[in-house]
C-alpha cells in the first residue's frame, strides 16, 4: 500500500507506518517516499516515485492542512486512480485543508489504525463489477 503525504507530514507517516508494522492495519506492507529528493529534480523524484506506486495495489493519502497544494501528492493520487487502484483518504486531526483534488468529495477516514485496517479490508474484498 502506497501511503501518500506531504513531506512535512512524515511524522504522522511515521506513525502508520509503525502500526503497518505492529499488524495494526491487517496484512499490509506501507510502500512510500522516505527522503526528501525535491531538490534534485521533478526527474529524480518521478523516478523514484515510479516505482513505489507500480508495486503498491492500493493508496492512503494523508489529508492535512496543505495536501491540497502539494503538486506531488496530486501525481501520486493521479498516478493510482489511473491505474484503477482503491484511493482512501484519511484526515490528520486538527487540519482543515482540503484533500487533494481528483479525491475532494470523498468520504475521509478517521487516523486510526482499526478505522483503516477496516477501509483497506473493505477495499480488498469488494467484487470487481460485471
Amino acid at each position: 500500500m502506497f501511503l501518500s503525504h506531504r513531506h512535512e507530514d512524515r511524522r504522522i507517516a511515521d506513525k502508520v507506518e509503525r502500526w503497518a508494522e505492529q499488524g495494526r492495519l491487517g496484512p499490509v506492507e506501507i510502500v512510500r517516499e522516505t527522503e526528501d529528493l525535491r531538490q534534485n529534480g521533478r526527474t529524480a523524484v518521478r523516478k523514484m516515485l515510479a516505482g513505489k506506486l507500480q508495486e503498491a495495489e492500493q493508496m492512503i493519502v494523508l489529508a492535512g492542512a496543505d495536501s491540497h497544494n502539494s503538486n506531488w501528492v496530486d501525481y501520486e493520487v493521479n498516478n493510482a486512480k489511473s491505474a484503477g487502484k482503491p484511493v482512501h483518504v484519511v484526515r490528520i486531526p486538527d487540519t482543515t485543508g482540503a484533500a487533494p483534488g481528483t479525491v475532494r468529495g470523498q468520504p475521509e477516514g478517521v487516523l486510526e489504525p482499526g478505522a483503516i485496517a477496516r477501509e483497506l479490508e473493505r477495499s480488498t474484498t469488494k467484487k470487481p463489477p460485471r
